[in-house]
């Protein structure tokens, strides 16, 4: 798992390391006097056992840095596809976004990505993390992020002429507000008011008009009906046929309607599932 901190002070390290043997490197060109041949010899061993120790050190470092430690805390996974030219991301909550990646602060994340057209790498300098991504294969980047606020991402590879179009932005909240943001919640606010919220944004009321009269049956009331469906039996519209016609509505259709609305399954999110149901137990009336 990638660690910024880690990170830095590798690079720091291998800074100083670089800066030392160029220093030491001048102050033996300085010397006037050659040196015996035994010297010598005994000079560039130990120069050369030096920087292989360096170096192993170096290369063991930035193994254990990559593999990152162990954590407790099961990993947030999101989904993130290349395209030219954009960034399509997923939450494992339904929420969906272009070209903006929202994360979780100090919490670690799992990010699966692949590409629809050509071979693409996504680059946080911010995160200090860079990973390409390629046609018919799924890569991994584990990350956990230090520090809150908005950062730059962008395609680091050459994917085609309008690559520098290709950018979008990491937003990195408290895991709180991430959660929040992810189930589509507004802080403060009830499940009931936020059911309304999401009846309105979703604009159910223009196809299940409470008259019966639009492009989907009534919802007004509708929670204990006994309705008839397009294959002549009847149910009881209880709260898990309710769910289910939100995620499949294409599994029991009512009787003189057909089958045109969309699916939801994947984006609403358990949360706003339940608080969109008991939003419609509050609606009366409607036609029986």
């Amino acid at each position: 798992m990638t660690d910024t901190a880690r990170v830095d002070t590798l690079a720091l390290a291998m800074t100083l390391a670089t800066a030392g043997f160029g220093l030491l490197a001048l102050w033996a060109l300085r010397r006037r006097r050659p040196l015996a041949p035994r010297r010598l010899r005994v000079m560039a061993v130990a120069w050369v056992v030096a920087a292989v120790l360096v170096l192993a050190s170096f290369a063991l470092g930035s193994y254990l840095v990559a593999r990152g430690a162990p954590h407790a805390e099961p990993a947030i996974e999101i989904d993130v596809v290349a395209r030219q030219w954009m960034w399509k991301v997923q939450h494992p909550e339904g929420r969906r976004e272009l070209n903006e990646l929202h994360l979780p602060l100090g919490y670690p994340v799992r990010l699966r990505m692949s590409s629809e057209d050509v071979p693409h790498a996504l680059s946080i300098p911010a995160l200090r993390v860079k990973k390409f991504m390629f046609v018919g294969r799924e890569t991994a980047l584990e990350l956990k992020t230090q520090q809150k606020g908005q950062f730059v991402l962008y395609c680091a590879a050459r994917c085609g002429p309008h690559n520098r179009a290709m950018r979008g932005t990491v937003v990195v909240m408290d895991l709180r507000e991430y959660l929040q943001w992810a189930r589509g919640e507004v802080p403060g606010e009830s499940p009931l008011e936020a059911g309304r919220r999401l009846y309105l944004n979703l604009k159910c009321e223009n196809c299940h008009r409470p008259d019966g009269a639009g492009r989907g049956p009534a919802l007004a009331g509708l929670i204990g009906r006994t309705v008839t469906l397009r294959e002549g039996t009847t149910l009881t519209a209880d709260e898990d046929y309710v769910l289910e016609s939100i995620r499949e509505p294409d599994a029991k259709v009512v009787a003189g309607y057909e089958p045109v609305m969309p699916s939801f399954a994947g984006q609403l999110s358990e949360s706003q599932l339940n608080a969109l149901l008991q939003y419609l137990k509050t609606l009366e009336g409607g036609p029986r």
